[in-house]
């Protein structure tokens, strides 16, 4: 009974709001539509005039025409009244119309900056093109800064790391310029495959999930997934027809981080997929590998020799291969990480 009371009461405010809606949007009709037949008419005239006068001539209360004669565009914070608008004023109406036209065409970037780069304009006197250079710019950040932002959701990464948090404190053997080397992403785009080798612990996956980051922010697709993940779709997929879709997916990424390689053993057939998928990125794409086992010793996961062979030959020659160890006596990467946080909940 209270619940039904509660729908009753909510249909009804919704109900409300709509109403008040459209009573709105009908009186804003009825103010708009005769602007917009003066306006015609004006410029019917001018079509037939021989020698026209190019100025539209504002109306007394006609709120849509911006200026007359030419006169510089002028912001204003203000409020203004239609009728007390001089000529050259945008009033709050136009504002509000060039607001509703951004919105209508998806231009977030410039919608977001209107209002402070028209305050800006008018303050600081910029010129035409400046204001339009400076919404064009909001707008192409944005729309880069939501294009990254996607490209990292479906990259599916499980943490995000960055470069600048690789902590080289931890005595391991690799070293600034390698890390510059897998940042500036020549191997990428040369199409080369990067292979981080080394023990558990010394930061490969922080490693790998930072260059895939790092591959986002660049304009670059990146697929995050562990190598058993992979089997594991790659049966799915064959199982419910879907292996040929499944593949033509994975061909459109520009870069493939394949996590913790070695961890299971391939059957004939998921090491012949594996081989594939190298050999098609080879030509224009790229592929990463983190793994335990130097390629060399691939073979104990990848049973069939000849493919093996195969994998092996399509990796070695071409690859940017970081071998990553710790020292006898120093911590792996987690054990640094730990120290560190323990000493921050110490000082605490």
């Amino acid at each position: 009974m209270h619940q039904g009371a509660i729908s009753r009461s909510g249909h009804a405010l919704a109900s409300e709001h709509i109403v008040s809606a459209i009573a709105t949007m009908r009186r804003y009709n009825r103010i708009r539509t005769p602007y917009f037949q003066d306006l015609l008419k004006q410029a019917r005239r001018q079509s037939m005039n021989p020698q026209p006068v190019r100025d539209i001539v504002r109306r007394p209360g006609n709120p849509f025409l911006r200026y007359v004669g030419g006169a510089a565009l002028q912001a204003t914070d203000e409020p203004l009244h239609p009728t007390d608008c001089s000529a050259g004023e945008v009033t709050v109406m136009s504002t509000a119309i060039a607001k509703n036209h951004m919105a209508e065409m998806n231009m977030l970037g410039m919608l977001a900056v209107l209002d402070k780069t028209l305050a800006d304009a008018t303050r600081d006197k910029i010129s035409y093109s400046e204001f339009v250079d400076i919404l064009l710019q909001a707008e192409a950040d944005y729309r880069q800064e939501r294009k990254t932002v996607n490209r990292i959701k479906a990259a599916k990464f499980t943490v995000r790391p960055a470069f600048e948090d690789f902590d080289f404190t931890a005595k391991r053997s690799i070293t600034k310029a390698e890390i510059k080397e897998i940042y500036t992403l020549g191997w990428l785009n040369d199409a080369r495959p990067l292979l981080l080798i080394g023990e558990t612990g010394v930061g490969k996956t922080f490693i790998a999930q930072a260059v895939g980051l790092h591959a986002c922010a660049s304009g670059k697709s990146v697929l995050y997934m562990s190598i058993t993940a992979l089997q594991e779709n790659l049966a799915i997929a064959r199982s419910s027809g879907a292996y040929l879709r499944y593949r033509a997916k994975l061909a459109k990424f520009d870069l493939i981080i394949f996590d913790e390689m070695g961890m299971r053993k391939f059957t004939a057939t998921e090491a012949q997929d594996l081989c594939e998928i190298i050999e098609e990125r080879s030509i224009d794409k790229s592929i990463a590998f983190t793994s335990q086992l130097p390629v060399d010793h691939w073979n104990e996961v990848i049973p069939d020799t000849v493919i093996f062979d195969a994998i092996r030959d399509r990796l070695e020659h071409s690859a940017l291969t970081v071998n990553i160890t710790v020292n006898i006596t120093g911590d792996t990467y987690r054990g640094v990480k730990a120290r560190k946080l323990a000493s921050k909940k110490k000082d605490a």
